[in-house]
């Protein structure tokens, strides 16, 4: 199984670790291959643009790593912005194993599986939960069993593209085998940091939900997992932190669940076994989490509980915006949430996005006003994401529909340009683009000028991490590169002024 270079940055790959264990589990001989983590040091341009740089090996390179005579290689396809490098490594595996079963999984393939098969080599798309899938097909390949028998595929049949029937999720989340950790190189893990929080400690991902109860029309998530969201007992959790702890030392967890906090009473009982534990574990929610079930009392606890940074993802300011996406949020309902959290001591985050259909100039006002209330409420920073129609998506599913995109190279192509203020593309007739790409350096200004006036000790601490080049916010990550620039013009008269968008 492979996880391939990524434009991005790079996370541990959580659920290639889980299918991973289901395989092992299962009796089959696995062989993982961790295409950034291996050659984490390696970064090399690609043929999509001399400002896309890729960390990894080569699809080359990842090709020569495959056992020869293998009979099925799976590969994570995570991320819509990988597609174009995740279609060459295909391209050069099916070259050098004309004979062996490609079969690909992730969220992105959820969204799109008979694309990926009519725009690649790939035999087999795994549509949402792959652990169970995963194990049938390999049962099925083993066998002879007829893949038509296999729910939650879609596969290549005599050219043309077969589409099973969705298999149901998994009811019982404890029974699941840990991550197999022990086929990745954890250690460049630990030694590179690579973790979407910074932490001095060694540190792993985990799932503690599954799932998330809501529609929100920009996410992919309702059609990767359905609406089904479903809880690991807390001492189910707690023992896999005690059991990664004893195998690698592991004392930080990042909780990589869609929705993490929706039960009160689930949250209190998992702080409390924490507390409890000889062991002091540190953990983190950067995907972003809900307010309702945030008291006093909860935040309180997780902070006792070892909870260091926790990330709120109002999305919006403007309540018109939030209802035509149908995010059930009360933004204002996060304010005390976010003071209480930063005055525990935590780290808080901000998820916000900027293009969405519908949104206005009076919206854009009112999310700068918002965000303004939540940096001088405590939250050290925010990300601006702007917003694409990823497949899989309600929205993708509208523009599709009214022919306002399809899927193509240049779609998949925009996309490695989320993150770039200059190269960004939006969906939002209402206001030009270089309108919104003004916004876009506003709202981050405003939201840094009231972070830092409002808590001056924060100016000492940016200016400590700027020196030491260990960034923790966007604004230091900026001020860094652009000190970088400026010393590296100083020095030399030639010097190319292409930043890479995201590189892993």
């Amino acid at each position: 199984m492979i996880r391939g270079t990524l434009t991005m940055k790079p996370v541990a790959p959580l659920g290639l670790a889980y299918i991973a264990a289901a395989a092992e589990s299962a009796g089959h001989n696995v062989r993982v291959i961790d295409a950034i983590a291996n050659n984490i040091c390696e970064f090399h341009p690609t043929e999509l643009g001399n400002d896309i740089i890729i960390q990894g090996m080569r699809p080359e390179v990842v090709a020569e790593l495959v056992p020869c005579g293998s009979k099925v290689i799976g590969l994570s396809c995570m991320f819509s912005n990988n597609w174009l490098l995740d279609r060459r490594l295909i391209k050069v595996l099916r070259s050098r194993f004309p004979e062996a079963v490609l079969i690909a999984g992730g969220e992105s393939i959820s969204g799109m599986p008979e694309y990926a098969l009519k725009d690649s080599e790939l035999d087999i798309c795994v549509v949402g939960e792959g652990e169970e899938t995963f194990k049938e097909v390999l049962s099925a390949i083993e066998n002879q069993i007829p893949l038509v028998t296999v729910k939650g595929i879609v596969f290549k049949k005599d050219g043309k593209i077969v589409l099973n029937p969705r298999r149901e999720r998994i009811r019982q989340l404890n029974d699941i085998p840990y991550p197999a950790w022990h086929f990745f190189p954890v250690n460049a893990y630990f030694d590179n940091q690579i973790t979407l929080t910074p932490t001095e400690r060694k540190s792993l991902p985990t799932l503690a939900t599954r799932g998330c109860p809501y529609t929100c029309t920009f996410c992919s998530s309702p059609n990767m997992w359905t609406t089904k969201y479903s809880l690991r007992s807390p001492d189910n959790i707690l023992q896999e932190m005690i059991y990664m702890y004893e195998k690698y030392g592991v004392t930080n967890f990042e909780l990589f669940d869609l929705t993490a906090i929706i039960n009160r009473q689930w949250i209190l009982e998992f702080c409390r076994l924490l507390q409890n534990y000889p062991v002091h574990f540190t953990w983190q929610m950067p995907a972003g989490t809900r307010s309702e079930a945030l008291s006093e009392e909860v935040i309180r606890e997780m902070a006792k509980a070892g909870c260091t940074n926790i990330t709120f993802a109002p999305e919006s300011g403007s309540k018109k915006v939030l209802q035509l996406i149908q995010k059930k949020a009360d933004p204002d309902k996060m304010l005390p949430a976010m003071k209480l959290a930063s005055q525990l001591g935590m780290y808080v985050y901000v998820n916000s996005i900027i293009g969405l259909p519908g949104e206005t100039h009076r919206d854009i006002w009112k999310s700068m006003l918002y965000l303004a209330k939540t940096a001088f409420a405590g939250a050290q920073d925010t990300g601006m994401a702007v917003f694409m129609p990823y497949p899989g998506s309600e929205l993708f599913k509208q523009f599709e529909q009214y022919g306002q995109l399809s899927l193509s190279d240049s779609f998949f192509y925009d996309i490695l340009y989320t993150d770039s203020i200059t190269k960004s593309q939006f969906y939002n007739n209402n206001i030009p683009s270089f309108i919104y790409r003004i916004y876009n350096i506003l709202l981050l200004t405003v939201f840094y000028i009231v972070s830092y006036s409002s808590h001056p000790s924060r100016i000492y601490k940016s200016l400590r991490n700027v020196i030491k080049r260990r960034y923790v916010t966007r604004g230091e990550r900026a001020i860094g590169y652009l000190m970088e620039q400026y010393f590296s013009l100083k020095k030399s008269p030639v010097h190319s002024l292409h930043q890479p968008v995201s590189h892993v």
